[in-house]
């Protein structure tokens, strides 16, 4: 629920980097393996290595709220490439209540 306390905007959150949103202390390894989780691969047994664009992760993290306090989540990502072969990326926030973390 706290993440819901930005502050309202014509757009929203519209255009927002999703970086921005996340707390310094996060950004970094959450690009990291956003990064990471696109370039996954395998290989078979003919050494044919095909990428794997769906990969899925998770970490926990912590977001700011329109008040810049830290707000403990679980993010939840994947990429996907569309019909034109453009590669998105989905992301999911679940947030952490103050029970859980007990």
């Amino acid at each position: 629920a706290a993440l819901l306390l930005h502050a309202p905007s014509v757009n929203g959150l519209e255009g927002v980097p999703f970086q921005d949103l996340l707390h310094e202390d996060d950004k970094t390894a959450f690009c990291e393996r956003l990064e990471d989780s696109t370039k996954a691969s395998i290989t078979s047994e003919n050494g044919d290595t095909a990428t794997l664009a769906n990969v899925s992760c998770s970490m926990p993290g912590n977001m700011r709220d329109s008040m810049g306090n830290r707000v403990r989540v679980q993010l939840f990502y994947t990429s996907v490439q569309d019909v034109n072969d453009e590669l998105f990326h989905v992301i999911g926030i679940r947030e952490d209540s103050v029970e859980e973390q007990l």
